[in-house]
């Protein structure tokens, strides 16, 4: 199907047919339940919430009922019932598409805080950083109360608050700007690496990206950190708008091009499923189909890169003596099928007491901005995932996406919990210290 697809126009049948992010079309669902079984949403926030019924509704044609409806704005977009269909339905898949259709035909008004974030703050990663020169005044207590005084922060979600205490302070300068543009071993190196710097370790956990560039450098690679990247376009399908997030890709792919790089390294799960997901996303397009595909295939979690790329080609000998457990990111192990990796690198690190949680695949419930405009929902889903990591007694619990981490840290806060809430690659970087 034509770029020309106008979800103004066309019926909800064919808009999940011919929209490339939708293969696994919904015709081939024969209604088992399984993803119903399995959903967080369902089985956590909304017993009313049914991905089988959704489907059945897309199928039957009921466009008006379902764009209308309130449910279709409890998904996680988590993959959960993608990654458990027998019959390969991509639900998870489709629900941006009902999303983007249910703002184009007017059955719902975007707020204004998400029209100025997705609309200007986003796309422009210069400006992005621009705003945390503002939030870093935020964070000052003073200037804080005269905002509260002018009633400026009205417009924001009370669940910001609560969000805050979780989230460290903005870094001073983003790590765009303090990282150099190539780093390379003292030896020759084996590999060259692109590292696709995230929005989040960009602007927040600087520590994180600081650790992935270091341990790739420790084991032979040449990483090169492109300057120009933008948000991955994740974002937008949460929000929802598949034209912005091409664009995004469009220039993401340049960039990515530009360093000639043998894979991609990605170090938040969202940001790889997603950069994975340029080839779908661009496969109607003429100019990017091909580019987009190639992209895509280089594209690698930070661990798989580490363990199965370069087998951890120095050995952390440094002990880092935790009790460690971890949980799988939504997006790296059900949109990615990377699952052992992590595992295998946490357990490589002297010291590290690994165990397993009960659950360790079931969603955080944080899922982007999730958190912030359904927080109660979000706080039932993670009710049980601190359960489950307090019944591991575990000091440390790791995870592979930085959005997990600061879920989890709000978790922690919530809970009054001592657990310590770190990406695998910190810890190995403590060992390589």
């Amino acid at each position: 199907m034509s770029q020309a697809l106008d979800l103004k126009k066309v019926d909800l049948k064919e808009a999940v047919k011919n929209i490339p992010l939708a293969h696994g079309g919904t015709d081939f669902c024969y209604t088992c339940g399984l993803c119903s079984a399995v959903c967080p949403a369902k089985r956590l926030v909304d017993e009313n919430y049914d991905p089988r019924k959704l489907v059945r509704m897309i199928v039957l044609g009921k466009e008006e009922e379902l764009l209308k409806s309130d449910l279709i704005w409890l998904c996680l977009l988590c993959d959960t019932c993608t990654f458990y269909c027998p019959r390969g339905v991509k639900f998870s898949k489709v629900m941006p598409i009902l999303r983007d259709m249910a703002i184009k035909k007017k059955y719902v008004n975007v707020n204004l805080v998400k029209k100025v974030a997705y609309n200007y703050l986003l796309p422009v990663r210069g400006l992005s950083e621009c705003i945390t020169k503002f939030l870093k005044l935020y964070e000052r207590p003073g200037f804080r109360s005269f905002l509260e005084q002018l009633g400026v922060l009205k417009i924001l979600p009370e669940s910001a608050k609560m969000i805050q205490k979780a989230v460290p302070p903005f870094l001073p300068t983003p790590m765009r700007k303090v990282l150099p543009e190539r780093v390379t071993p003292d030896t020759k190196p084996v590999l060259k690496v692109a590292y696709f710097l995230g929005c989040a370790t960009n602007l927040i956990y600087g520590n994180i990206s600081e650790a992935v560039v270091s341990v790739l450098v420790e084991n032979g690679c040449e990483v090169i950190i492109p300057k120009d990247i933008e948000c991955c376009g994740m974002p937008y399908l949460g929000f929802s708008d598949l034209t912005k997030a091409k664009e995004l890709a469009k220039k993401n792919i340049a960039a990515l091009e530009r360093t000639g790089a043998d894979f991609i390294v990605v170090d938040c799960a969202t940001g790889g499923s997603f950069l994975r997901e340029y080839a779908n996303l661009l496969a109607d397009d003429p100019g990017y189909a091909y580019r987009a595909k190639n992209i895509s295939s280089k594209i690698r979690d930070i661990s798989e890169i580490l363990i199965s790329i370069l087998g951890l080609r120095k050995k952390p000998k440094g002990k880092v003596e935790v009790r460690v457990t971890y949980h799988d990111p939504c997006h790296l192990l059900k949109a990615q099928g990377v699952r052992e990796e992590p595992r295998e690198l946490l357990k490589a690190i002297p010291g590290v007491e690994f165990v397993e949680m009960n659950e360790p695949d079931l969603c955080c419930g944080g899922a982007g901005t999730y958190n912030l405009y359904h927080y109660e929902e979000s706080m039932k889903i993670l009710n049980r995932k601190m359960e489950n990591i307090a019944n591991s007694k575990a000091e440390v619990l790791a995870t592979g996406c930085p959005g997990c981490i600061t879920q989890f840290r709000l978790g922690t806060v919530l809970k009054e919990s001592d657990v310590k809430v770190v990406h695998p690659i910190e810890l190995l970087k403590e060992s390589y210290k």
